[in-house]
């Protein structure tokens, strides 16, 4: 994972009119321009704004798989995606480990309980998570995160992804993070709802 404070693009790459950016502004309107700051925040590993992106949709439409995908992607102990709040803050936000609970309880394999007689199947109760479960999450990475304030200074709209990057390329690193960490969890993320991300990074 790049460190975002200490991440800094080869100044002479830069257009002397290089255009400031507002991520969420971006975000929100989408289209081409979403897609190409979404394009650079992964190959830069900066994934804070993906987090973000995604819990804005899951927003509007929850469901257990789309929670549970956020919560394996950015949340967990092994997401790949883990956006940039200490382990300790993740783990300790009740909101959302409450809702994990219960969306792994209900999805439990149905019990066979005796009734009269007969056999009979326990039918699990289907859990729809509140559209609220990551808003506390959401709430610390835009108080704490660096990464927005970097992006903000060195992404420029008006340029390609790969010429947003320093030497208008990936390096190995970044290369091997898109094939064997992004893809991966990309597809995760699209099967589980999350279809604005399913082409974004190759």
């Amino acid at each position: 994972m790049i460190n975002s404070e200490s991440y800094s693009r080869d100044k002479s790459e830069l257009t002397e009119n290089c255009v400031s950016v507002d991520v969420q502004n971006v975000l929100e309107r989408g289209g081409d321009g979403m897609i190409k700051l979404i394009g650079y925040c992964i190959y830069t590993q900066f994934l804070d704004p993906v987090f973000l992106l995604l819990v804005k949709n899951y927003q509007m439409q929850p469901t257990a798989a789309k929670a549970t995908a956020l919560f394996e992607q950015f949340v967990s102990i092994q997401a790949p995606l883990a956006i940039s709040l200490p382990l300790l803050d993740r783990e300790n936000d009740l909101q959302v480990m409450d809702a994990i609970t219960r969306i792994s309880q209900a999805e439990q394999p149905p019990e066979k309980y005796l009734e009269d007689g007969d056999e009979e199947i326990q039918l699990p109760v289907p859990y729809l998570p509140s559209k609220f479960v990551f808003d506390g999450l959401l709430k610390s990475v835009l108080l704490k995160s660096t990464q927005f304030t970097v992006i903000e200074s060195d992404f420029d709209p008006t340029l390609t992804v790969l010429k947003n990057l320093p030497g208008g390329k990936l390096t190995p690193g970044q290369r091997h993070f898109n094939e064997h960490v992004w893809k991966p969890s990309r597809h995760r993320l699209s099967v589980a709802g999350f279809f604005a991300i399913a082409n974004i990074g190759g």
